[in-house]
């Protein structure tokens, strides 16, 4: 339950919305709760709420929804975190920013796929693929949201004992990860993909696959754990 605690968390938090603009004060108050996340969601909660309740600006609304909507999932309140997350949702619809919109949704659908309600997160999955049509291909931000949302899928349809379909869009997923330049923001979400293709070759008996893609998945793992280490810029 940890362990599949810790990948939810990555997935959210590696691509939570960063243009909340320059107000240094702001900046760092989030900096501060999204580090205390895993130890003291607690804190983080309150610093978000304290955050909220004195914010205006509809991005920064939003990016404070979903650290509210994250540290939740930390506390195992799945609940309370769906009800923020559908906050930003409502609040993402009065922006024009299709990034922000598109992010929101698939970090919705990446919490129905936790709280197993698989039609609904698949559904708020299709709601987004329009949206990031719309995004141009040299934007880092559709690869991205594009990997999340077909390792999601996979992630749906290995639950359901469908490993051939899963495959394929954890294989899709994968072909985005690639096309990210820094692709060290990717590594926890590569091994976690990585990890899941390994078991879907296990299940379909294609051992020499599952074996390279578990190995894979430990060097991603470890390249992640690589960069934690390195000191704050």
């Amino acid at each position: 339950m940890k362990v599949a605690l810790k990948i939810i968390l990555a997935i959210l938090l590696c691509f939570r919305i960063s243009a909340y603009g320059q107000n240094v004060s702001f900046d760092s108050l989030m900096k501060k709760a999204r580090l205390e996340i895993y130890d003291n969601p607690d804190n983080a909660i309150r610093i978000a709420k304290g955050l909220l309740g004195k914010e205006h600006d509809i991005h920064k609304k939003i990016g404070i929804y979903q650290l509210l909507s994250t540290a939740n999932i930390a506390k195992r309140d799945f609940d309370q975190s769906l009800l923020y997350l559908l906050k930003a949702k409502e609040t993402a619809q009065k922006t024009n920013d299709l990034k922000i919109r598109t992010s929101v949704l698939i970090s919705a659908a990446i919490q129905y796929q936790q709280m197993e309600l698989f039609n609904k997160s698949l559904e708020t999955l299709n709601e987004a693929e329009p949206l990031l049509a719309k995004l141009p291909d040299d934007l880092p931000e559709k690869h991205i949201e594009t990997a999340r949302s077909y390792a999601i899928r996979g992630m749906i349809y290995k639950s359901q004992s469908n490993p051939e379909i899963a495959l394929e869009k954890f294989l899709i997923s994968i072909q985005n990860f690639e096309k990210i330049k820094h692709k060290q923001t990717t590594y926890s979400n590569m091994s976690v993909v990585y990890y899941n293709i390994g078991y879907c070759y296990l299940n379909l008996s294609q051992l020499e696959k599952a074996h390279q893609a578990f190995l894979r998945s430990a060097e991603y793992a470890r390249k992640n754990k690589a960069k934690s280490w390195k000191p704050l810029h």
